[in-house]
């Protein structure tokens, strides 16, 4: 056996680094294992399964990762914007926010329900009316056979009844029916996504073989402390194989029950220390203990599995980034040809704009920009541009689609939606319809933080 010495971060290192994250409110991007373009990805250190809860998530999440659902949950009750004249209503959204957070554990929900924002959820709901009416438009629909194979494929795979994944529904506050509404919805949604977007994308073997080059393989055994490691290294030394000592001792028993290997995966996805240690490793040779947030790892370094073998997986991992990519930018071209007004106000800074580029443009600091289609199509457009004249507040209208427009898309980055008030030296964006004395307070701190 092989054995290199690896330096690790410290438990305390560790909580330093966990508390300045916390301070930040940085959260993980994927808090759970999800099927993603037909390949289930591997638990591993970084991404581990938090338990059964996450099934009603996981049906709504596979098709559609980052849409949120429509007003199943709530009465209409008043509207906040629309989408080519079709309303979203408020109630939408505060009974689309209340369900998903009842689908977390409640130690969890005050800490994602100060990220899960109205604006998140409207600009996934102006999303969801806009795909939906181009599917309706191309004839794509997705019928209750499909929607019932996608709900039990789900099921099988968590291991549990029909009966009990409804009830586990009832527990959450929604409905088995509720549920073949939205999975129809997010299927329709990804065949849209499909055929206009993702069946465009060709990547050729040459691109596979660089990313191949990229792949790394390991088995690990994970303990609790040095002491536990350092036996393991003696019954190493002594002549037990790695395998056999990761079946007899590791803690993470999923890799454990295939002698400690975790498959193969890219440069990033395992925590730091767990990676740099793997990177200083010959092809099986195996390190002293690694100290990371899981435990301690003694970690061996495999060979990468053959090419041919791995071609499809290795076509996911391209896929996914060039997916989501192309996503976002035919969805923002779908929203440019849509009339989206919106009639309730949300702040947010979006982006802050160089001091350099407004200037270009002949603005100062404190200059109001209000980014709307014109003044005589949208009514609360020409009343706040009144409003902001009247009490010479200094003011510039951005007109969707003339040359007035180009200092939006040159400074600042703006979702699609209008009226928007943005303070052109912070970058603070307030969506909707603003009363006088909104106007005011907008202007004023805009003044103040330029």
């Amino acid at each position: 056996m092989k054995k290199k010495k690896i330096s690790g971060t410290t438990i305390g290192e560790l909580r330093q680094q966990e508390k300045k994250a916390a301070e930040k409110k940085e959260l993980p991007v994927e808090i759970y294992d999800v099927k993603e373009f037909g390949e289930e990805k591997k638990p591993s250190p970084k991404h581990r399964p938090v338990g059964m809860w996450v099934l009603v998530l996981l049906l709504l999440l596979a098709v559609g990762v980052y849409y949120y659902q429509s007003d199943l949950f709530a009465e209409k009750q008043g509207v906040v914007a629309k989408v080519d004249g079709q309303p979203i209503h408020q109630s939408a959204i505060d009974g689309q926010k209340e369900f998903l957070l009842r689908q977390l554990p409640e130690g969890s929900r005050a800490l994602y329900g100060s990220f899960l924002t109205d604006e998140m959820i409207l600009q996934a709901l102006i999303e969801e009316k806009i795909l939906m009416g181009e599917a309706m438009r191309l004839g794509i629909s997705t019928s209750d056979e499909e929607v019932s194979a996608f709900i039990e494929e789900n099921i099988d795979d968590a291991g549990i009844t029909l009966e009990e994944y409804k009830k586990s529904l009832e527990d959450k506050g929604a409905s088995f029916d509720d549920i073949r509404i939205l999975v129809k919805k997010q299927m329709t949604i990804n065949k849209l996504l499909q055929e206009e977007v993702y069946n465009k994308i060709a990547i050729d073997d040459a691109a596979l073989q660089e990313q191949y080059a990229k792949e790394l393989r390991a088995a690990h055994i994970l303990v609790a402390d040095n002491e536990a490691a350092q036996q393991i290294l003696d019954d190493l030394d002594a002549g037990k194989s790695f395998a056999d000592a990761a079946k007899q001792y590791s803690l993470d028993t999923v890799s454990a029950a295939k002698g400690g290997d975790l498959g193969m995966f890219q440069e990033g996805q395992m925590v730091k220390e767990f990676e740099d240690a793997l990177k200083l490793l010959g092809v099986d040779e195996v390190s002293l203990p690694v100290q990371t947030q899981f435990g301690v790892h003694i970690i061996q370094r495999l060979p990468l599995l053959p090419f041919e073998e791995i071609k499809d997986q290795l076509r996911s991992e391209l896929l996914a980034p060039l997916q989501a990519q192309m996503g976002k930018e035919y969805v923002d071209q779908l929203k440019n040809k849509s009339k989206i007004v919106m009639l309730k106000q949300i702040e947010s800074t979006i982006g802050e704009a160089k001091d350099e580029c407004i200037e270009g443009y002949g603005l100062s600091p404190e200059t109001i920009i209000l980014y709307i289609t014109t003044e005589d199509w949208c009514a609360p457009c020409k009343q706040m541009a009144e409003i902001a004249r009247r009490q010479s507040i200094p003011l510039y209208i951005a007109e969707d689609g003339t040359d007035t427009s180009q200092v939006i898309e040159d400074c600042f980055s703006l979702r699609p939606g209008f009226p928007q008030f943005v303070c052109a030296g912070s970058g603070k964006v307030s969506e909707g319809s603003l009363t006088e004395q909104s106007v005011l307070k907008f202007a004023e701190e805009c003044k103040n933080s330029s």
